[in-house]
């Protein structure tokens, strides 16, 4: 959303800023999302779970702290324009891990000489599961409820380890339990 700069970088936080928004066309926008992909340093916000003294940076941002961050490395593979309006942008980014959305619609804003922030997030999907359909929370609680203690899983349910396939694996054999307490 277009216009208001709010603390929390998203529709959850209070506005702290407003901008008057410039009318641009979809050549402008998709010129300016343009120059977002690549490899750069992005400054983590302070609304996130990252640690400092061993607390998180969101407690520190609700009692008015600011904590400098240092920034991370990040890559935008692709970012393109869904749809937009006169106040609002809708637009899919494929990213590195580590790359907080909430501060490229910030970006994003500024660039277009506007405040901004990001009034939704939808996960598409995540690695290693680019093929695979997303499920909501939702989804998955509808389903235990409608198949108690149903033994097949459906197909979207993978086992936990499909998510560290990629990874080496190590198997150890485990002696018998009773030479254990001996």
């Amino acid at each position: 959303t277009l216009g208001a700069a709010t603390d929390t970088g998203d529709a959850d936080g209070a506005v702290i800023r407003s901008a008057p928004v410039p009318v641009v066309d979809r050549a402008e926008l998709e010129r300016t999302l343009a120059t977002m992909v690549g490899s750069r340093d992005q400054v983590p916000p302070m609304y996130s779970a990252l640690k400092h003294a061993g607390r998180p940076l969101y407690e520190m941002a609700r009692r008015g702290e600011e904590i400098a961050r240092a920034p991370r490395r990040i890559t935008i593979h692709r970012i393109e324009l869904q749809d937009f309006d006169a106040v609002s942008l809708q637009f899919d980014v494929v990213c590195s891990k580590g790359t907080y959305i909430r501060v490229l619609g910030e970006e994003l804003a500024t660039a277009l000489g506007t405040a901004g922030h990001l009034s939704a997030l939808r996960r598409l999907w995540v690695e290693p599961f680019e093929a695979c359909e997303m499920v909501t929370l939702e989804a998955v609680e509808a389903w235990v409820a409608d198949h108690p203690g149903e033994a097949e899983r459906p197909a979207w349910l993978f086992p936990v380890d499909a998510a560290f396939a990629a990874l080496p694996r190590f198997e150890h054999e485990l002696p018998e339990m009773s030479r254990l307490f001996a």
